[in-house]
C-alpha cells in the first residue's frame, strides 16, 4: 500500500491531541478497506500530542451485523495476553515469592504437573521462551485443567536443554500462569484482575468466556467482498497464553507502564517501576529470528539500525491480529486491534504510513528475512530437505522441481524461497502470499543442518531431538 491512503489527511506530529484524531481515522478507514479488515482501533500516545493520548476506530465489530467499532470495543488480542501473564509472575518474583533462576521443580513440588524436562526450566525461561519446552500442545479434552495439561504437554522431548536457544513457547507461558496460581491460590483469570488489570482500570472480556462479549475474528475473502466470522477456539487450560479480550486504549494503558515516565493511575497498586524496567531489558540468547530482534521477560524488542530498542508483542487469535509497540524512552506507545487475519498485512501498512509522517516505529519483518543473500542452490536444498519436530507438530520440507515445499499434516502448505545464508520466506500456496521467515541452522561441528526456526519456533531434525 502506498501512502495515498494519508493524502485524505496529512499527520502532524506537533498538532495537539485534540486535533490528532481527525488525521487518524481516514488512515485507519482506509487501511481497514484496503485489508478487506471489517473493524479496527488505534491507540497512539507521542509526547508531542499531549499527555493522554489519541484513539480512534473504524468500521464494524462484525461483518455486515452494523454494529460500529467503539473505544470500548474488547478484540481478542491473542498472544499479547503474555506480556500480562510474565508481567504478573514478574510482580511476584519482585514480593520474594518466586526466584527467577531456580527450576520450578525445585521450588513448586508438584511431581504429577512437571515432566523431567519442565521441571528444570527456570521462570526467567519461562518468560523469554528459553526453556526448550514445546510451541503447542493440542489437547483433546476441552476441560482439563492446566496442570495435566501441562503434565501432557511437557511429556514429549524437550526441543533444546533449557537455556539454549530460543523456541517461542505457548506450552511454557501456560506454565508461567499456573505458577502464579500456586503462589496466590487463584486462578489465572482472578490473579491478574487482582494484581494487574484491576489497577490499570482495564475491564477485560475473555475468549474463554461467555459467547458475545468480545468482537468477532473473521476470515478475510478478498475475492468475494467480505469477511466470515469465525469463532475463538482455545481451550480453557491454554489461556495464560492467550484469553485475553482487549481495546487498543487498555493496550495504550499497559504499554505506558513500560515508558521511563509510566503514568501510575490512582487508587490501584501498580508493580514498582523497576519491575517493568527488568522486563523491558533484553536478556541474552533471546535470538526470536523471525518474530522479534530479541527478548525481554515477556516482551519482544525491536531494533532498527542506529534507532533505540523497542519493545512490545503482537498477537493473533482466531481471525484477529493485535499489535503494542512502546519506546521506552520518549515515550510513544502505538497499539492496533484488528478483528480479521490479514489485519498483520495492516499493521506493516501503518507502520510504513507512520514512519513517512515522522513516527518511526522500530519493526520485526514477519514474512521476508532482513539482509540480502543469493537464492540457494539445489544442492541446499537437498540438505535442508526432511522432518523437523517441535513437540507434537512436524514440519515437513519437501525437494519437489518447483524446488523446496513445506508439507503440514501430509498436505502441501506452502511454497519455500530458499536462501544461501539458509534464510527463507513461506509462501502460502492457497493464498500466494508470503507470510513468515524462517532460518535453517547447521550444527557447528559437523555442518549438518540439524535445526530449523520458523517464526520463532525451534524444530529439531526428526531423530535430534534434545533428550
Amino acid at each position: 500500500m502506498t501512502s495515498a491512503v494519508m493524502s485524505q489527511s496529512t499527520l502532524v506530529r506537533r498538532q495537539p491531541a485534540t486535533t490528532g484524531s481527525g488525521r487518524l481515522g481516514p488512515l485507519l478507514d482506509g487501511l481497514i478497506r484496503h485489508h478487506h479488515v471489517p473493524g479496527a482501533q488505534l491507540a497512539v500516545l507521542h509526547p508531542s500530542w499531549g499527555p493522554l493520548g489519541i484513539t480512534v476506530e473504524a468500521g464494524e465489530e462484525r461483518y455486515g451485523g452494523g454494529s460500529p467499532v467503539t473505544r470500548g470495543s474488547r478484540f481478542p488480542v491473542g498472544s499479547l495476553t503474555k506480556a500480562f501473564t510474565s508481567l504478573l509472575l514478574l510482580t511476584l518474583a519482585d514480593d520474594g515469592d518466586i526466584e527467577l533462576d531456580t527450576p520450578i521443580g525445585d521450588q513448586f513440588d508438584e511431581p504429577s504437573t512437571w515432566a523431567a524436562d519442565a521441571a528444570r526450566v527456570t521462570p526467567r525461561q519461562l518468560l523469554t521462551h528459553t526453556g526448550g519446552l514445546p510451541g503447542s500442545h493440542f489437547e483433546a479434552e476441552e476441560t482439563i485443567g492446566r496442570a495435566r495439561y501441562l503434565a501432557r504437554a511437557t511429556a514429549v522431548p524437550a526441543v533444546c536443554a533449557p537455556g539454549a536457544a530460543f523456541s517461542y513457547s505457548n506450552v511454557g507461558m501456560v506454565a508461567a500462569g499456573h505458577l502464579a496460581e500456586l503462589v496466590l491460590g487463584m486462578d489465572w483469570e482472578e490473579a491478574l484482575r487482582t494484581v494487574v488489570l484491576n489497577p490499570l482500570g482495564i475491564v477485560p472480556a475473555w475468549v474463554t468466556g461467555p459467547a458475545g462479549a468480545h468482537v468477532p475474528g473473521h476470515t478475510a475473502r478478498p475475492e468475494q467482498g467480505d469477511a466470515v466470522p469465525v469463532a475463538q477456539l482455545l481451550p480453557p487450560a491454554q489461556a495464560p497464553a492467550g484469553a485475553l479480550a482487549l481495546s487498543a486504549w487498555d493496550l495504550l494503558r499497559f504499554g505506558r507502564l513500560l515508558t521511563d515516565a509510566p503514568v501510575r493511575p490512582s487508587g490501584g497498586l501498580l508493580p514498582p517501576v523497576r519491575v517493568t524496567e527488568a522486563m523491558r531489558r533484553l536478556q541474552p540468547g533471546t535470538d526470536a529470528f523471525g518474530l522479534a530482534d530479541g527478548w525481554g521477560l515477556g516482551v519482544a524488542g525491536y531494533r532498527e539500525p542506529g534507532g533505540p530498542v523497542w519493545v512490545g508483542h503482537d498477537g493473533t487469535g482466531d481471525g484477529t491480529s493485535c499489535h503494542l509497540r512502546v519506546d521506552p524512552y520518549e515515550g510513544t506507545v502505538v497499539a492496533l486491534t484488528t478483528n480479521a487475519g490479514t489485519g498483520l498485512a495492516l499493521w506493516e501498512d501503518l507502520v510504513g504510513e507512520l514512519r513517512q509522517e515522522g513516527l518511526g516505529i522500530a519493526h520485526h519483518p514477519f514474512a521476508r528475512p532482513r539482509g540480502t543473500a543469493p537464492p540457494a542452490e539445489p544442492s541446499l536444498l537437498a540438505r535442508c530437505a526432511g522432518t523437523y519436530v517441535n513437540g507434537g507438530t512436524s514440519y515437513e520440507f519437501v525437494q519437489d522441481a518447483g524446488g523446496l515445499r513445506l508439507d503440514q499434516g501430509g498436505a502441501a502448505y506452502a511454497r519455500i524461497t530458499l536462501r544461501a545464508d539458509l534464510a527463507f520466506s513461506v509462501v502460502e500456496l492457497t493464498t500466494d502470499r508470503t507470510a513468515y521467515s524462517g532460518r535453517f541452522l547447521a550444527d557447528p561441528g559437523t555442518g549438518r543442518i540439524d535445526r530449523m526456526q520458523l517464526s520463532g519456533r525451534l524444530a529439531a531434525r526428526d531423530g535430534h531431538q534434545h533428550g
